[in-house]
């Protein structure tokens, strides 16, 4: 979705934000679409109400959730209602459960370098803002948000399946790159895929050794293993990842 704040003259230079519904909520509005809105189209005395009536209603039914007072009016005569003062809370609350000083590890490139990174693999491996930051993708932001709301943390849809088997297909470790990295078209590299089978078969008490450069993959060994299995719906291996930096280990969230 686009703000359209300080649009002046047919210039726009808002960005596109992601928006996302907690899972409690889309079930609702499933429900409205697909049962109730179009029954009460072809209803010969109800109505949909009107589009031009929603901010209104929206701030009444967020006040309504959030218990805040929604009486009008107060005695100076300015209203206390608004989506406005909706989103500041809304703001103060994201403050609170993340603030700056617990935030996400930010790797510069002095910092990169310091771990054996080029600033240029760095910038390549690791989605980062201009500023060096590691940016989370925007569903993880939306799920912290909504488990500090309350939200019910859902199980994996596979978890409960938990069938065991020694080995798996390998393309599922194709799947399980293209899911952590976003990008249907990536596949494992044949080394990735060789050590995958390896560390991934529980019959195979071998060592696996992958001596490769910074940026190259290393760490998706563990991380497409536990993919690829929870894909499939089979049982997870546990794994213990030993890294030699705190901020090394902090990117690897899938």
């Amino acid at each position: 979705m686009r703000s359209e704040k300080n649009i002046l003259h047919g210039v726009d230079n808002n960005m596109l934000v992601p928006h996302f519904i907690p899972p409690s909520l889309a079930r609702f509005i499933i429900i409205l679409n697909v049962v109730l809105y179009p029954a009460v189209v072809t209803h010969p005395i109800l109505t949909l109400p009107s589009i031009d009536d929603a901010p209104k209603k929206a701030d009444l039914m967020f006040r309504k959730v959030m218990k805040l007072d929604a009486s009008g009016p107060t005695s100076s005569g300015a209203s206390n209602l608004g989506c406005k003062l909706n989103r500041d809370l809304c703001g103060q609350i994201m403050n609170y459960i993340s603030p700056s000083a617990c935030g996400r590890f930010t790797t510069k490139k002095e910092n990169a370098a310091q771990m054996h990174h080029s600033p240029a693999v760095h910038s390549a491996s690791y989605e980062r803002t201009p500023n060096g930051e590691l940016r989370e993708p925007a569903l993880f932001v939306a799920e912290g948000y909504w488990n500090a709301l309350g939200e019910k943390v859902q199980a994996a849809v596979h978890q409960s399946s938990g069938r065991d088997f020694t080995v798996i297909d390998s393309s599922y470790y194709n799947l399980a790159a293209q899911r952590a990295l976003r990008d249907a078209t990536k596949t494992c590299y044949d080394y990735q895929m060789e050590a995958c089978k390896s560390i991934d078969d529980t019959s195979d008490h071998r060592n696996v050794v992958v001596h490769i450069a910074p940026g190259y993959g290393k760490s998706g060994l563990w991380n497409f293993t536990l993919l690829a299995r929870s894909i499939c719906g089979s049982k997870r291996q546990k794994s213990i990842v030993i890294c030699p930096y705190n901020a090394v280990l902090a990117q690897q969230k899938i």
